[in-house]
């Protein structure tokens, strides 16, 4: 299979951090990318020229349409936006789900077996977006085995929702498999692309430090905003990339023209929830356009658990636990919080609840913000 390698111009050193899992045994380790705006608040337009670059890269490809481009949750659900971009404006953009969708109807499974949360699931309002594709592209943020990759290309045929004549394709942002992992690839007819190679052994790490404890919230100690956006048009069942974007765009538009943004404001975070990333960064990097010197920064919660250390150069510094607004009894995190000007948590949740809502905004002012604003994007016909 063809292997395009070719430079990117990123280097593994330069934007990959190894940390610790907690409580992990099947996979000690997790990289961590300070530009993906997951665990570090990142600047949104370095976030998407890195992600963008990948999707380059994939389109350069001997592809042939229509393309379908499935990306992986959580992590990397906005990368496999980016790449659908690029894979041209009829492209079909769905992402997996660790959420369970009632109303969705039947799904593809299949397991991340290194994962915290190994289950995956794939809904779709149109399966013959898939048999019919002339290109699947798998984006995903890392491989390190290709496992997960493999398995869910067998879940797919197992299905009957590859076609014979269609091209399979990986694209990651970091490539770690070692040959012979990929000639699991190869012997399932995967095409791959990357942006950083590297070859190591990261299970063995000593980590310097002592574990850092958790900020756990309460009740706010000040008021805050909440208010409602309509356009969401729902992506956890597919949607074509275009649309999307279009979409994402006028999010970023209505942040200022209903003034629930400042352009007074110097420094700026805004927040995604879990697998809902896409938009904030797209958001985001609307809003520094618009908005010359305005510091903005996103981020997202996250199901992973990280241990923060007090170890010199230990990129994880501080670790808040969270009930997930998807599902109150399950645990989320967010990491490495700091003061901001304004904080938007910008989420697609339909029926928040109060007391969780409370617990993130308690969280926020134990690091000294003030002025938060929760943000619903709400689809049409959802209560605000």
């Amino acid at each position: 299979m063809e292997n395009r390698q070719e430079n990117s111009g990123y280097q593994f050193e330069d934007l990959i951090r190894v940390v610790k899992r907690e409580n992990n045994t099947r996979r000690s380790f997790l990289f961590l990318n300070r530009a993906q705006a997951k665990y570090i608040p990142s600047d949104p337009e370095e976030t998407l020229r890195l992600f963008s670059t990948l999707g380059r890269k994939a389109a350069s490809g001997n592809c042939h349409g229509p393309a379908v481009v499935i990306g992986f949750a959580e992590t990397a659900t906005a990368v496999g936006m980016s790449v659908a971009l690029a894979m041209g404006e009829d492209s079909f953009y769905i992402h997996t789900t660790r959420e369970t969708l009632t109303d969705a109807g039947p799904a593809v499974f299949f397991e991340e077996e290194h994962s915290h949360a190994p289950g995956h699931f794939l809904y779709c309002r149109d399966w013959q977006r898939l048999r019919e594709a002339g290109t699947i592209v798998f984006a995903d943020d890392e491989f390190t085995t290709g496992r997960t990759i493999c398995n869910f290309a067998d879940a797919l045929r197992a299905k009957g929702l590859v076609g014979d004549q269609t091209d399979l394709m990986a694209a990651s942002l970091v490539n770690c498999m070692s040959d012979r992992d990929l000639d699991h690839f190869s012997d399932r007819g995967i095409d791959w692309t990357y942006l950083m190679r590297e070859k190591g052994s990261w299970e063995h790490i000593r980590w310097q430090g002592e574990p850092r404890p958790d900020v756990m919230g309460g009740r706010p100690s000040h008021p805050y905003r909440q208010t409602a956006i309509p356009g969401n048009p729902g992506i956890r069942t597919g949607i074509e990339s275009s649309v999307y974007e279009r979409a994402c765009l006028k999010l970023g538009a209505c942040l200022l023209d209903r003034e629930i943004i400042r352009p007074s404001g110097r420094r700026v975070l805004l927040l995604g929830t879990e697998e809902f990333m896409y938009p904030v960064i797209r958001a985001g990097a609307w809003l520094k356009e618009k908005c010359p010197g305005m510091d903005v920064r996103v981020h997202a919660v996250s199901r992973s658990p990280i241990v923060p250390l007090d170890g010199p150069g230990y990129p994880v510094v501080n670790r808040s636990r969270l009930p997930s607004l998807y599902d109150d009894r399950r645990q989320v995190f967010l990491y490495n919080l700091a003061r901001y000007d304004q904080v938007l948590m910008i989420t697609d949740v339909a029926n928040l609840k109060e007391s969780s809502v409370q617990t993130y905004v308690s969280v926020l002012e134990q690091f000294g913000n003030e002025d938060i604003t929760v943000v619903q994007w709400s689809r049409t016909g959802e209560d605000a």
